[in-house]
């Protein structure tokens, strides 16, 4: 790509930003000018996306941001690869139109809060019960999992071991010489918990899910519900096709690792890690590809596209990893994993965007740290309560 064409291909970039999955976008960003243009710009960006909401311009300014950028590009031209004086006065122009840009927004926020206070946004409430892993079935018998009170011979009963103390385990000689009974797992807030079906699948259950499975399989489908989030690496058995049914969304393997987010009051969605996976809704019925995820939208229809699968797998290995998510879902994820109430003190903060790696098992108390190191809010932590202003 010829070097006049990069600001302009580079603010095309940040406008659709699906484009920065595209081969033609990986080359172009190898060059380290390019990147340093593209960080520039997409830091600009960000700190006017952080106000948005509080004018009803933002976007007006944004394109603004734009046109001045291009109305200085041919003043400041490189003169070569190497010695690139033009380059830096370009930078340090694109720096000044940003601090105008956020300094206006910065002011319009200022006055538009004097003039209206907003209310608090609750995100989570804190659950003030005890969060236990509970393993039942449909028989009525019940027992708690990972507890100083689990019942080993209850476990027993209900076809189940606790292998290591870490993860439920159903064997087939067992299982055979029973009639199926139907499980039902259950997972609290701040706990995520594994568990191997009697077919050999091995299953990842996060946090506040629910997964309801036969003792052993015993028909043509392996059918198994889940409302919450599961990662499953299905037991090859062509012969008989593994199902993960959720209340809006089906998703059918033969053997495979996937990733499947069916939370209530959210989009449901399948993310494809490896092999391969049939997805279906009441009207669609689609097929993904590796590294493909398969998202509900509100109307019915099924939305495919290219993903970093880490960013929905990572809860397997104790990390939240958050990619450009708004204030309000990271809050929201972190109120629920650590059991608090979460305000968020100004509601037009709930969309800023932010990326963000946090490990699942430190304190909240280094949570928050971190997101204070961020800059971009204020958080504080009063007994079960998370504020972020």
């Amino acid at each position: 790509m010829e070097h006049d064409n990069d600001l302009d291909y580079a603010l095309k970039v940040l406008a659709q930003r699906e484009l920065e999955l595209t081969p033609e976008f990986r080359r172009w960003i190898k060059d380290r000018r390019h990147r340093e243009l593209y960080t520039q710009l997409k830091a600009m960006y960000d700190a006017i996306g952080m106000n948005e909401g509080a004018l009803p311009d933002t976007q007006a300014e944004w394109e603004r941001l734009q046109r001045g950028v291009r109305e200085k590009r041919h003043a400041f031209t490189p003169r070569t690869a190497h010695e690139s004086p033009g380059h830096r006065k370009l930078t340090v122009r694109l720096i000044g139109i940003a601090a105008s840009v956020c300094l206006l927004v910065w002011i319009g926020t200022g006055i538009h809060s004097r003039l209206s206070e907003p209310e608090v946004l609750t995100l989570t409430r804190m659950d003030p019960h005890p969060q236990e892993i509970t393993l039942s079935n449909d028989g009525g018998q019940s027992v708690l999992v990972l507890s100083e009170q689990t019942d080993a011979d209850t476990l027993s009963t209900l076809g189940a071991t606790l292998t290591d103390g870490t993860e439920l385990a159903y064997g087939q000689e067992q299982a055979a010489s029973a009639e199926p009974r139907q499980q039902t797992l259950r997972t609290p807030r701040g706990k995520d918990f594994r568990l191997v079906l009697a077919d050999g699948t091995t299953v990842w259950l996060d946090a506040e899910s629910t997964l309801e499975y036969p003792s052993h399989f015993d028909g043509e489908e392996r059918v198994v519900r889940l409302t919450g989030e599961a990662y499953f690496r299905v037991a090859p058995d062509p012969e008989h096709p593994f199902i993960v049914q959720t209340p809006r969304l089906e998703a059918q393997v033969l053997g495979t690792g996937f990733n499947v987010c069916a939370y209530e009051g959210s989009r449901p969605h399948v993310t494809l890690v490896e092999g391969k996976l049939a997805v279906a809704s009441p009207h669609y019925h689609l097929l993904l590809r590796p590294g493909e995820n398969a998202e509900l939208d509100e109307d019915g229809s099924i939305r495919i596209r290219e993903v970093d699968t880490r960013v929905y797998t990572a809860w397997m290995d104790g990390y939240f990893y958050f990619d450009n998510a708004s204030l309000a879902d990271i809050a929201r994820a972190l109120g629920e994993w650590y059991n608090l109430t979460v305000d968020i003190a100004d509601p037009r903060a709930a969309d800023y965007h932010f990326t963000l790696w946090v490990n699942r098992r430190e304190s909240i108390a280094q949570v928050v740290s971190t997101l204070n190191e961020l800059g971009k809010v204020k958080a504080s932590l009063d007994a079960h309560t998370l504020t972020i202003n």
